[in-house]
């Protein structure tokens, strides 16, 4: 191998850079990106380093995002040529490994990898993060890796939220004299308050270890059966409780405990992406079982999915020792571009062949199925948790008293005072629900009155919070400043928490108007002073979209009240047409401008309008024309 570098030039200089460039060879090699200090930012490789090294600075080349950046930041270009792809994958490996450049995808060494461990020696077991697997004891369970912490906080996250295990240690668990937070806030059962049985708490425990097993349809099987049992014997408290573990279990794929017939020892690996979020896992089947499954996820990555999965096995396998527990054969989701090279170099280290292939026959598409599902509900969970997690930060931010699980936003609006239209948007779990958005015809408030608009609004949607399906959010935001808050206060005043229990926490929300104006802040009532919003917050990304969403819903249906008078007050005009035919009419055709086009034979066929009055609405639109010509 031989080494080509550019230390000598400043490759931010773009005459210099355009030097270098040209004078790459055409060969395969790995290439090492410098910053300054000779700090290194990315390591690649290449077939062609030439024509690959170009394309980071061609208009039409690379897309990945930190691609752009180069040109101010890029200072030195090292080049290892190599004989052959096989060698550029393991340097490749081998200097990510040591350097560890930002740019790169990089995986830790296994022993770093976070676990959960469960104690069955405890009277309550608690799910505890550790790194590696230590040695195993009768008494503990591990279950993992997890290649990042984000993935296995989700799991954890998830298990806790619908199974409440206690998370205090051994110590504050003895002492404690009350209940906690989190039983309150129903996260917890509290056995440290004997509020569960020791066989209850146990027999949840072994349905979250179904869970980490990949044991789902048992799990889902046992639930269903208690849910039933709950509701037979009319605890109907309880029966809801696992109705809701049902409905989060169904929503997110895990592993099934699968059995190959087949006993050749597989590794099965998952990928699925959204947008610039990526899971990965790999389940390990030994003996026709899957035995473990290890996962990664990776967000803001705007690397290929073919870079991705190159250098996630790459890392992965080339990283382990030879008396691990090894497959014959890896089972990919899709191609990449260095699989035959990896192949060679897996076959060299560990002494054995071991084949990367794409499933051909139905068995393994049914494991790789498999697989592809549960990243894609390890990215789900992802998402659950990092949104959890906003929504924490938005309630201390806010400094509310309840998790904002609900929020409804509010906002009023119209075209030079007419056709007024208020709307609420609503989001649960930090997610837009718009089958329980609503708008309000404003009936008292004078043209143009925003304030008087928003205050009948307010008085209209808590005067149903009794009703259900208008049940109260846990948070309200009005969109506007400190007059919008002020105006509805009065009317809400009585349903705010904590003055009514089951009230809400208001606020409202003023928008950035000028680049170099104020930013984007909240309004508290009795508050003088506002509070500004860090910008590029994600809890200021869920407010922000909210009140985009209210704003969005209240612009378009005051645009369609606006258009339906107009359409009925030009139908208004035609004899003998009142207010249902007119109705009827725009319901059937959408417009005025489709009714002018229908014919006699057309209209007619709307409910309610014969020949007769077909022909006078035809007339009304074509007055020296006959019906039949508007065919």
């Amino acid at each position: 191998m031989n080494d080509i570098s550019s230390k000598s030039k400043d490759l931010r200089d773009p005459d210099k850079r355009k030097e270098f460039l040209t004078s790459l060879p055409h060969q395969p090699g790995v290439y090492i990106m410098k910053g300054e200090d000779e700090k290194v930012i990315y390591v690649g490789k290449a077939i062609d380093l030439n024509n690959r090294l170009k394309s980071y600075f061609s208009t039409s080349g690379d897309d990945r995002f930190f691609v752009e950046k180069l040109p101010a930041e890029l200072v030195i270009i090292e080049i290892i040529l190599v004989n052959n792809e096989r060698e550029a994958l393991l340097l490749e490996s081998s200097l990510i490994k040591e350097f560890q450049p930002k740019y790169n995808v990089f995986l830790k060494d296994d022993k770093s990898y976070y676990s959960i461990k469960i104690d069955h020696s405890l009277d309550y077991p608690r799910l505890e993060l550790v790194r590696g697997l230590k040695k195993t004891k009768p008494h503990i369970s591990y279950y993992g890796p997890y290649h990042s912490s984000r993935s296995i906080k989700a799991v954890l996250s998830f298990l806790l939220k619908y199974f409440k295990f206690r998370t205090c240690g051994e110590h504050k668990f003895k002492t404690r004299k009350r209940p906690c937070l989190r039983y309150h806030m129903s996260r917890c059962l509290a056995p440290c308050m004997s509020k569960v049985s020791q066989t209850e708490y146990k027999k949840q425990m072994e349905q979250a270890q179904m869970y980490l097993q990949g044991k789902q349809k048992k799990l889902l099987r046992e639930l269903q059966q208690r849910m039933n049992k709950a509701a037979r014997n009319l605890n109907f408290e309880k029966a809801a409780y696992y109705r809701d573990i049902l409905f989060a279990l169904e929503e997110i794929d895990q592993p099934q405990n699968v059995v190959n017939r087949d006993f050749t020892p597989l590794d099965i690996v998952g990928y699925a992406r959204e947008d610039a979020n990526v899971a990965l896992i790999i389940l390990e089947m030994r003996r026709g079982e899957i035995k473990k499954h290890r996962q990664l996820i990776l967000n803001e990555q705007s690397f290929p999915d073919q870079e991705i999965i190159s250098s996630f096995l790459t890392q992965h396998y080339l990283n382990r020792e030879k008396d691990m527990n090894l497959p014959d054969r890896i089972i990919l989701p899709f191609e990449f571009l260095y699989r035959n090279a990896l192949e060679e170099l897996l076959a060299e280290k560990f002494s054995k062949k071991i084949e990367l292939e794409i499933p051909q026959d139905d068995s393994l598409k049914r494991l790789s199925s498999l697989a592809a599902a549960t990243a894609r509900g390890n990215l789900k969970l992802d998402g659950e948790f990092t949104m959890e997690s906003q929504l924490q930060k938005l309630a201390i931010h806010l400094k509310m008293k309840k998790f904002p699980k609900h929020i409804e936003c509010y906002d009023i609006s119209h075209l030079q005072g007419k056709w007024s239209v208020g709307s609420m948007a609503v989001f649960i779990d930090g997610k837009p629900e718009s089958a329980k958005y609503r708008r309000f015809n404003i009936k008292t408030a004078k043209p143009g009155d925003d304030f008087g608009a928003l205050k009948e609004v307010l008085s209209r949607r808590t005067a149903k919070g009794e009703e259900a399906g208008w049940e109260f959010p846990d948070l309200v935001v009005i969109d506007g400043g400190k007059g919008q808050l002020n105006s509805v206060f009065s009317v809400v005043k009585p349903y705010i928490f904590p003055i009514n229990s089951k009230g809400f926490h208001l606020i409202s929300l003023a928008k950035e108007r000028a680049p170099d104006g104020p930013p984007d802040r909240f309004f508290l009532p009795g508050v003088k002073n506002p509070v500004s919003l860090k910008s590029g917050g994600r809890e200021l990304y869920i407010l922000s979209r909210i009140r985009d969403e209210a704003h969005r819903f209240a612009i378009e249906g005051h645009r369609k009240k606006r258009i339906n008078q107009k359409i009925r007050s030009e139908l208004g005009k035609i004899p003998e047409i009142g207010e249902v035919l007119q109705k009827r009419l725009i319901v059937h055709f959408g417009s005025v401008k489709r009714i002018k086009k229908a014919s006699t034979e057309e209209i007619a066929l709307v409910d309610g309008i014969g020949p007769k009055t077909a022909q006078l609405v035809y007339k009304y639109f074509h007055p020296d024309e006959s019906g039949n010509k508007g065919q």
